[in-house]
């Protein structure tokens, strides 16, 4: 009938709105923000943890940024802002009281982030990276945001590798992304 065939339509044009969106920004990604402001990790960075912090107030956390970095570089300042947004919502949701987030560039940007919280088994490492895997359900979002920063990771041409932290015995997490 009629209401059958608007439905078929209705579903198809999300799925074109969502195959556009999709496309432009994988297209503001790999532009190399040649669209979009540029990040500047230290303003950046601490906005972002102060963020976190407001957000998970219930907790006395205490987040460490160590940042060698140009004021600015030339990545999209939201791609950055979603990888480390989502890395350190996930480590405020895990550790006890301390987070650590490093950043230095040279001919790559590393980021390292390490909390003091319960860590991730090895074999659930891997798992944890495909996309929407949880290892606590009753912890929200905890596998799809590690799965979103892969995928930007991924984007950009980078690695992500998850171990465990040697000064605070949690979750590590170690971005490398390739600057051009």
């Amino acid at each position: 009938g009629e209401k059958q065939g608007e439905t078929v339509l209705t579903e198809q044009a999300q799925q074109m709105q969502q195959l556009i969106e999709r496309e432009l920004k994988r297209a503001r990604i790999t532009g190399r923000a040649a669209i979009g402001q540029h990040f500047c990790p230290e303003q950046d960075l601490h906005d972002l943890a102060e963020t976190v912090k407001a957000l998970h107030h219930r907790k006395p956390l205490q987040i460490d940024l160590d940042i060698d970095a140009p004021q600015c570089i030339a990545l999209d300042q939201n791609d950055m802002l979603e990888l480390a947004g989502n890395l350190l919502d996930n480590a405020a949701k895990w550790a006890q009281h301390r987070i650590r987030l490093q950043l230095k560039t040279n001919s790559e940007l590393f980021l390292s982030l390490e909390d003091d919280g319960p860590g991730i088994d090895p074999e659930l490492r891997e798992a944890l990276l495909a996309r929407g895997q949880r290892l606590d359900e009753n912890q929200p979002g905890h596998g799809l945001g590690l799965a979103i920063v892969n995928d930007i990771t991924g984007l950009y041409g980078g690695t992500m590798q998850l171990d465990e932290s040697s000064d605070f015995k949690g979750l590590r997490v170690t971005i490398i992304l390739p600057l051009s």
